[in-house]
């Protein structure tokens, strides 16, 4: 099985404020020639309310705003559970794709599509047991206070165990686990 990294998947993305139409949006995809549009509270940049993120099919049209599904940047390689479990994640919640964070904010989108395209045929039809140690909890968060929920997948412990908080908006707190 080949690694799948993030940065080969990734896809770069627009801000753009709640409350402007379906024509800002188209406005602001256009001339950037991106996909994916992060809508945000009332103004964009790190730290502000995230909505959701907005995808423009091939015919131009857009997708309805969708549930936020979020991963981190680092580190870049994908393991192949990971990588099935994320596209999981996106598919069920009906995400357009998940949004990859680093330290400094929002980095870009991974397209629904690109991760079903990534996933190793092998893992498909292997056996669906949980591989590691069955002590560890799941690292997947969601918040119940956003509507629809805020879904989050950490890819290693956080310090002193504390969940993370909700990317979606700061004051909802921190996000509660979530079965796989």
């Amino acid at each position: 099985m080949a690694d799948v990294t993030i940065s080969s998947i990734l896809e770069r993305c627009v801000d753009v404020v709640s409350g402007h139409g379906d024509a800002e949006i188209q406005l602001a995809l256009k001339p950037s020639d991106c996909r994916f549009a992060l809508v945000h509270g009332q103004e964009a940049g790190h730290g502000v309310e995230i909505r959701g993120i907005v995808g423009r099919s091939p015919d131009g049209t857009l997708s309805r705003l969708g549930p936020v599904v979020t991963i981190d940047a680092e580190p870049d390689v994908l393991e192949p559970d990971t990588l099935l479990e994320l596209a999981l994640a996106v598919t069920h919640s009906g995400a357009v794709g998940a949004l990859v964070l680093s330290d400094s904010g929002p980095v870009g989108v991974v397209a629904r599509d690109a991760l079903i395209q990534a996933i190793p045929l092998e893992l498909l039809t292997a056996n669906r047991e949980r591989q590691g140690t069955p002590d560890i909890p799941s690292l997947r968060y969601q918040c119940t206070q956003c509507d629809p929920p805020t879904i989050r997948l950490l890819r290693a412990v956080q310090p002193d165990d504390q969940p993370p908080r909700c990317v979606g908006n700061f004051f909802h707190g921190p996000m509660e686990r979530a079965a796989p």
